[in-house]
């Protein structure tokens, strides 16, 4: 009895031992994609914000629609770096083990909408958006979390839905409770990305799959719209 207690727990510890070395290479490969892709679409858009600005400086008399052009691609770039670093920090703090802070107070949420709204309007003059609230849409939230969230909802519909058709966003009430809806035209969600679409880091297994979390295409976009709406339930 004495030898099977002792090969049981060398048993365990075998197991143990195994599992460690496994969550921590999972750890490894999740780090590394992380900074590699955090490195690669940060560089994206500083480049796309150097450029423009050299591009301003080159022209001796620019004309208003090249300089309305070019301070239209730094705005969009800036606020694609903007929203990536934020939702990194928010990724980390969540990981960490620490809940995700919200700061509730009695606020309006067709302000916050078309304040957010106004954003996108600016950054992508060339696609239509369209805003449509309903009355009574004041509650007890955080404005800046519901704004972040709003704004990866949106930001998911300008870059996969169709060009040529507007991105609708539409506040009211339903039974009691506020609902906040998103629609763009475009290819459909897979259905076998439906289940994990909200799962942090997520990739499509292929090419053929959109990439269904933004910006920057860490998987982190609608990972973070998720917490904020749990953070407020």
């Amino acid at each position: 009895a004495l030898d099977q207690l002792i090969r049981f727990n060398e048993g365990i510890d075998q197991a143990l031992s195994e599992s460690t070395v496994r969550f921590m290479q999972e750890i490894e490969k999740s780090r590394d994609f992380a900074v590699g892709v955090l490195a690669h679409d940060l560089r994206n858009p500083l480049h796309t914000i150097v450029s423009a600005a050299e591009s301003l400086q080159t022209e001796e008399v620019p004309d208003r629609a090249v300089i309305n052009s070019l301070t239209s691609t730094i705005l969009d770039s800036g606020m694609r770096m903007g929203k990536l670093i934020e939702n990194l920090l928010d990724f980390t703090r969540t990981r960490l083990g620490q809940p995700l802070p919200v700061k509730l107070e009695s606020m309006d949420l067709a302000t916050v909408c078309r304040q957010t709204v106004a954003g996108f309007v600016t950054a992508y003059p060339e696609r239509p958006i369209r805003l449509d609230c309903g009355p009574h849409l004041h509650g007890t939230w955080d404005a800046a979390r519901l704004s972040q969230m709003l704004s990866n909802l949106i930001s998911n519909a300008i870059e996969h839905g169709a060009q040529t058709t507007p991105v609708t966003i539409e506040a009211s009430v339903e039974s009691q409770e506020v609902e906040v809806r998103v629609h763009n035209e475009g290819p459909p969600i897979p259905p076998s990305v439906l289940p994990t679409i909200f799962d942090p880091l997520s990739r499509p297994a292929n090419k053929e799959t959109p990439v269904m979390n933004e910006p920057g295409h860490l998987g982190i976009g609608l990972f973070i719209a998720r917490q904020i709406v749990e953070a407020h339930s």
